[in-house]
């Protein structure tokens, strides 16, 4: 069955034709208006991706992979599977994200079976089956109900490019690439070594441990494989470059689809869309505290960031599914979609799941009636769920900790003092959390937290709405964001990976909410909502900036604490909202004092407190993103490479075959090779030169994660899980012997020895055992001769 249309259903629902949809274009063409914010977001995107090093060639070649492998099968299946789409946008982001689930299922299913050789071709099997099928080729063209409205499509265009300026201030200027020197994320090179780990045909290793197995949910670096072997362009500059934006775009157009596909009102989906990637939760209420980010785009997690489409168009399904709207085939769908989405983040499974029990549990009640459908989803949740997790925690460094993300969270730590390690803990409940200070300081962060998530959170109002409460889209939504939020106070992780169960739901409570303006407000004449939001907005904004002006005059005071700066802003919004109140109450022609008005005005006052943080932020985002892009090159930055680091990195990488494997000293972020100070997390040479080591950075690994909090040490501090490895390639490179070097070769396959020389003294006697190769001064890389036996 064909989808009713957005706006067909918004007249369903309240009557009115959807104002852009009878006034004609006065101004522009009509096909110049309706394509020119989609042509203002491209040519941004091309622009911020051209100022960052990237060649014109590559990114028509990656444009081209994107277009006919992924765009174009993945439109056909989505018609298939989901029916006609209403207008361009939503097919085009409904494709993207099924041609992206079903690129990264064909990659495992070929990679199985040892046919890596056909993934640059598998999106041919589809375009000829659609072109063979009869029954399958009209879905080749289709006409669309109607296009998106002008504000629709210009509101959107806005948030894509605030979205774009984000990416490039965070990722692509903060990320060189080789081999260009500077500075780059902790992880980015641990994440490239993965992708060309997956460049490798076979069960995939750990790059940093040859040999070892790899346990990872790696279907965004698969998708970056894919992307390399598919496009031809290089891996670090797909990765560092290419990939981010296209998903994080199709990830912003899926949750405004959502947002009203919940609400039945496109406005609410740009509006949305803003909220959750756009607008500063919490705003300036409180300057001084650290921000606990709701924005769910995490650019440094190349999962998160994969996970976000999957996430929102799998809600998007069971929303449909619980209201009894989902197309015959759309169960396909969903699987795929679950399937590809839990391989990139975990996370979503479970949330997905709290959701679906929710809305099952309201539709018994409802209905008196166990709903089928809704079940086997949750059934099948459940499965995929206990696959996902099947590893266990205790390895990867995670504990079931009542609380323990209080001790994340600077407002916590500051008042308690408490300064042990996550994930370390005696009890069930946190062990800091006894005593009057520990339970004041407690109660201070969670009151913080409510508030600065405001955003997310005020939709549970939702269940004082009549509508609302009997639609299972709203429990569903409810139950989606509680899991996540449970889950991150309960959960405690070294590396506060539980904060990613937050970062994907709150999302979802955002949507909660919109659907509860969009319930609010469409209640209210157009003329009197539009004067409410307008007054509501000026009034969010002037207790934002009056809370923050106070809180920075009393900062200077010696005795104004982290108590004080919670509660004074907090004071401010109280005696504002009194104020406010007793006013319209006052006013002899005030209408606002209805129940309605006031809700109205509530929800646009809330939206205003973020509005000066973001258009401060938006202004510095703007002025940098005209600004040339300079890599950082601190070279007392712990991180730095050298050009000449870099460019023996990739000599590597050109003059050795993809399955050798090499013998370094660049175990240490800091280039160091005292154990004592060793931060190891350095991934080097995995991930510039693309090439398996004996022994790398060993921070991320599972017995590092299991060894966290030992005799006092952080993960990341702890002695290597492989200690013959470390100290064989160290002495390869210090103090070589025919033994070092013949166990390395014999036993660990080693075929090179890359040394540092910032990293450690490099002996002149590697030469005796292994074959100089390349030296520019900052590296020295040697040959080992695997065919005969080496003499001392």
């Amino acid at each position: 069955m064909p989808t009713p249309s957005v706006d067909a259903q918004t007249q369903e629902a309240d009557g009115t034709a959807h104002p852009e949809a009878a006034s004609p274009t006065t101004h522009l063409s009509g096909w110049t208006a309706r394509w020119l914010p989609g042509f203002v977001v491209i040519a941004m995107a091309v622009a911020s991706l051209l100022r960052n090093d990237v060649a014109a060639a590559e990114l028509l070649r990656y444009v081209a992979y994107l277009v006919v492998a992924v765009l174009v099968p993945g439109i056909l299946i989505s018609r298939t599977l989901l029916g006609r789409r209403t207008h361009l946008v939503e097919d085009l982001a409904m494709g993207a994200v099924v041609g992206l689930a079903v690129q990264v299922l064909v990659w495992k299913v070929l990679r199985s079976f040892g046919l890596d050789g056909l993934l640059p071709w598998w999106w041919t099997a589809v375009l000829v089956l659609f072109a063979a099928v009869p029954q399958l080729r009209p879905h080749w063209w289709v006409r669309f109900g109607r296009p998106v409205g002008l504000g629709w499509s210009w509101a959107m265009a806005a948030v894509s490019c605030s979205v774009i300026a984000r990416v490039d201030a965070q990722w692509l200027r903060v990320n060189p690439v080789p081999p260009e020197g500077g500075v780059a994320h902790v992880d980015a090179w641990w994440h490239l070594a993965i992708v060309r780990e997956f460049l490798r045909p076979g069960p995939p290793q750990i790059p940093q441990v040859a040999g070892e197995s790899m346990a990872y949910h790696a279907n965004s670096h698969a998708h970056v494989a894919v992307s390399v072997v598919t496009s031809r362009v290089d891996a670090e500059v797909v990765f560092l470059r290419l990939w981010v934006i296209p998903i994080v775009l199709v990830g912003v157009a899926l949750f405004a689809l959502l947002a009203q596909e919940v609400s039945k009102r496109s406005w609410t989906g740009p509006l949305a869309a803003a909220m959750a990637f756009v607008l500063i939760s919490g705003g300036y209420l409180w300057p001084g505290l650290s921000p606990l980010s709701a924005n769910p785009i995490r650019v440094a997690s190349p999962s998160q960031v994969f996970v976000l489409p999957f996430a929102f168009a799998a809600g998007w399904a069971l929303i449909r599914l619980v209201r009894g709207e989902l197309h015959r085939w759309g169960w396909l769908a969903l699987v795929l979609l679950v399937v590809a989405g839990s391989g990139a983040k975990p996370t979503m499974v479970l949330i997905l799941l709290g959701g679906t029990l929710l809305s099952i549990l309201f539709l018994i009640v409802r209905e008196r009636a166990i709903p089928r459908g809704p079940v086997l989803a949750g059934a099948g949740l459940v499965a995929v769920q206990v696959w996902s997790m099947s590893g266990g925690l205790d390895e990867r460094g995670s504990s079931i900790t009542l609380l323990g993300s209080l001790k994340s969270i600077s407002i916590y730590r500051d008042i308690t003092l408490d300064t042990t390690y996550r994930a370390v803990n005696d009890g069930l409940v946190l062990d800091s959390l006894t005593g009057t200070r520990a339970m004041t300081a407690a109660g201070a962060t969670l009151v913080w937290f409510a508030l600065v998530h405001a955003f997310q959170f005020v939709g549970l109002c939702s269940v004082f709405n009549r509508t609302s409460r009997r639609d299972p889209a709203t429990w569903w939504l409810i139950g989606a964001l509680a899991t996540g939020v449970a889950v991150f106070f309960t959960l405690d992780h070294s590396a506060f990976s539980q904060a990613y169960f937050l970062h994907l739901s709150l999302p979802f409570g955002i949507v909660l909410t919109t659907s509860l303006i969009s319930a609010v407000y469409v209640q209210i004449e157009r003329p009197r909502a539009l004067g409410l939001a307008a007054v509501g907005v000026g009034i969010g904004s002037l207790i934002a900036m009056t809370a923050a002006a106070l809180t920075r005059s009393l900062t200077t005071i010696g005795t104004f604490g982290v108590l004080d700066r919670v509660a004074v802003p907090l004071l401010v919004v109280v005696v504002a909202g009194i104020g406010v109140g007793v006013v319209c109450w006052r006013h002899p022609a005030a209408t606002v004092v209805s129940k309605r008005g006031a809700s109205a005005l509530a929800l646009a006052a809330m939206i205003g407190i973020a509005v000066p943080t973001t258009v401060d932020t938006l202004s510095r985002q703007t002025v940098r993103w005209l600004r040339t892009p300079v890599q950082s090159v601190d070279q007392d930055d712990r991180g730095y490479l050298s050009a000449d680091e870099h460019a023996a990195a990739v000599w590597l990488d050109e003059n050795s075959a993809e399955s050798d494997v090499v013998a370094s000293n660049t175990q240490c972020r800091e280039l160091t090779t005292n154990p004592r100070t060793c931060n190891a997390v350095g991934f080097w040479v995995s991930g510039v030169a693309g090439r398996r080591v004996v022994l790398e950075g060993w921070g991320y690994t599972a017995p590092a994660h299991a060894a966290h909090g030992e005799n006092g040490l952080h993960r990341n501090r702890t002695p290597p899980g492989w200690p013959e490895r470390y100290e064989l390639s160290i002495a390869a490179i210090e103090d070589p012997t025919a033994d070092v070097i013949d166990t390395l070769a014999d036993e660990y396959g080693a075929d090179w020895i890359f040394a540092s020389r910032r990293a450690g003294p490099v002996s002149n006697r590697i030469a005796d055992f292994a074959t100089p190769a390349f030296d520019n001064g900052a590296v020295a890389i040697y040959q080992i001769d695997r065919s005969e036996k080496l003499d001392e």
